[in-house]
């Protein structure tokens, strides 16, 4: 089954089917069952469950968007109920892969939550300029270096409880990195 629609402007078949300028894909399925949507989205509303998901191909501000979003449409400008859901948007955006989201509010705003470009590198609230870019403060349980000893680089911020209940507190002494004690 194929769907078509008919697209205004001068026919190119003939004059006997109208003004009609030529067809345009609506829906079909190939020889190897495939499913193409001519278009840029498809919606799916769960049944009328609100706010509605939707996959889409689109170029927004010369970018292609190629992904899954929630309450939000293919321009990023307008969804089912942007005041009182989030939206959120996990999927390509050119050479990137991009999850980012915007609080419940009138404009969507989108903050980019994680981001991996096309060399692997890894962005958490910001775009990589290293293998691992964050934007805030990392908690781990404990780090090892490239050679498997334990260690970190750098001792000016980071801390250690010296009181079960971290009341007391002592600076991380740095060698090699190494920890190798504490003041």
């Amino acid at each position: 089954v194929t769907v078509w629609r008919a697209v205004a402007g001068a026919n190119p078949i003939n004059s006997t089917f109208g003004t009609y300028g030529g067809w345009e894909l609506g829906i079909t399925s190939t020889l190897y069952r495939d499913f193409v949507v001519g278009g840029t989205t498809i919606e799916v509303d769960g049944s009328g469950t609100f706010p509605y998901g939707r996959f889409f191909h689109s170029s927004l501000s010369g970018d292609a968007h190629t992904g899954i979003a929630k309450n939000i449409y293919n321009n990023f400008a307008y969804g089912d109920n942007l005041t009182s859901y989030p939206s959120w948007f996990a999927g390509f955006v050119n050479d990137s892969y991009i999850i980012k989201r915007t609080p419940a509010g009138a404009t969507p705003s989108f903050t980019d939550f994680l981001t991996i470009d096309n060399a692997g590198n890894v962005g958490i609230g910001k775009t990589p300029g290293k293998t691992l870019d964050v934007d805030g403060t990392l908690q781990a349980t404990d780090y090892y270096s490239g050679d498997g000893t334990q260690g970190i680089t750098d001792s000016s911020s980071y801390w250690l409880c010296t009181a079960a209940d971290c009341s007391t507190k002592c600076q991380v002494n740095i060698k090699d990195g190494l920890i190798v004690g504490c003041s």
